[in-house]
This record gives structure tokens, C-alpha cells and sequence, in this order.
């Protein structure tokens, strides 16, 4: 014990104030370091989420335009069905627009796999099927027939 008192006192009462000094300004550089480094990482995983966040809703909207569109193609050869060039005009802009839907939700399931890309596969077979499922229809369509929808 007397020889830690005996080596306290061989430094003088201002080298103990400038050892504290120093000490307290480490401590506030590594917690601004800290800090900094925190934030800067933090910044980073914001920047990520967010812009890969944003692509998918406006990917999302897009597919939602799309469709949109899709659908008043079909109302216009419906409107249409006895004008065959009308309805390949109109038939020619749907096929247009489900591939600008194919292509949206091809872009939805793009970067690492989560959680919407199965929903995204499966809008894309459902819309394959319905294309191949409606080619008979717009075919009797495009050719006149009156009973195209039977």
C-alpha cells in the first residue's frame, strides 16, 4: 500500500490533472467515433431499404397501370367485335400491355429472394394461362363471329 502512495505522489498534482484531461478526451473521441462510424452504417442500410423499397411500389404501380390498360383493350374489342381490324388493332395493344405486366413483375422479383416473389411468380403463370385461355375467344372475335364468347 505505501508503495502505490509512494508512486501517486512521485507524479505531481498537475501531470494527474493532464492524465485525466487526456483520458476524458479519449473517451469523448471514441463515443464520437462510435458514433460516427453507427451512423454512417445506419445511413447506408436507410439508403438500401429505402431505394429498394421505392423500386417495388412504383414496380407495383406499374403492373397496376398495366393491367389497368389491359383491361380497356378487352372492353374495346368487346365494344368492337364486329370490326376485325379494330379488334386487331385493340388485340395487337393488349398483347403490348400484358407483356409490360410480364416485364413489371419480372422486375418485382429482382435482387435476393423475399417475400414477394412467389406471388409474383404465380401472377405470372395465372396471366400466361389467361392469355392462352382467351386466344380462342379473340381469335372467333377478330374473325367476326358473333358467338364469340360461348
Amino acid at each position: 500500500m505505501s508503495q502505490r502512495l509512494g508512486l501517486m505522489r512521485q507524479f505531481s498534482i498537475r501531470l494527474r490533472m493532464q492524465g485525466a484531461i487526456a483520458m476524458v478526451l479519449a473517451l469523448f473521441a471514441l463515443v464520437g467515433v462510435t458514433g460516427l462510424l453507427g451512423g454512417k452504417t445506419l445511413a447506408s442500410l436507410n439508403h438500401e431499404f429505402m431505394e429498394h423499397s421505392i423500386k417495388e411500389v412504383q414496380n407495383l404501380g406499374d403492373v397496376n397501370v398495366a393491367l389497368g390498360r389491359v383491361r380497356v383493350h378487352e372492353k374495346a374489342m368487346i365494344i368492337d367485335y364486329q370490326d376485325g381490324l379494330s379488334v386487331l388493332k385493340h388485340r395487337e395493344a393488349w398483347l403490348a400491355e400484358i407483356k409490360l405486366v410480364t416485364g413489371s413483375l419480372n422486375s418485382l422479383m429482382e435482387g435476393e429472394e423475399d417475400e414477394d416473389n412467389p406471388p409474383a411468380r404465380t401472377a405470372i403463370k395465372d396471366l400466361e394461362s389467361y392469355v392462352k385461355a382467351t386466344q380462342v375467344v379473340l381469335e372467333k372475335m377478330q374473325n367476326g363471329e358473333s358467338n364469340a364468347t360461348e
